[in-house]
């Protein structure tokens, strides 16, 4: 049996392998490379994401920018903000601390909003017109 991390590095390996060969022929056709990312902190757990800053150090200088997914922080089960902006801050301070590559990081925020139910297990989307 491969042991866990091992097969963790190859993965990894292998994804800059993809990307780098993907952003290559990107660029050939002058078109850019922007790689969608999770967050690097795992909504409401403190906890890194799967993807962290030995992968995005690996990536910086393949593409052209990082679409950061900093939305979705809440559920139905854990109700509170959609992206509260600490948490944000946290995840960009984490993939670029020295502030390198700030340039290439592009926040995914949201624009909509859910209402979540006092207790929790229920959340309805904000939309249009609503009465409070």
């Amino acid at each position: 049996m491969v042991p866990a991390c091992k097969t963790i590095s190859n993965s990894i390996r292998e994804l800059v392998h993809v990307i780098r060969h993907l952003s290559e022929a990107l660029h050939a056709a002058k078109l850019k490379a922007v790689l969608v990312i999770p967050p690097a902190i795992s909504p409401g757990t403190n906890q890194p994401g799967m993807f962290g800053k030995q992968e995005f150090d690996q990536l910086a200088q393949l593409v052209d920018g990082f679409s950061l997914m900093t939305y979705d922080y809440s559920n139905r089960l854990r109700p509170g903000p959609n992206s509260p902006v600490p948490w944000i801050q946290a995840c960009v301070q984490i993939l670029d601390p020295d502030a390198n590559w700030r340039s290439k990081i592009l926040l995914g925020l949201n624009f909509y909003g859910v209402d979540y139910g006092s207790l929790g297990g229920s959340a309805d989307p904000i939309v249009g017109q609503r009465n409070c």
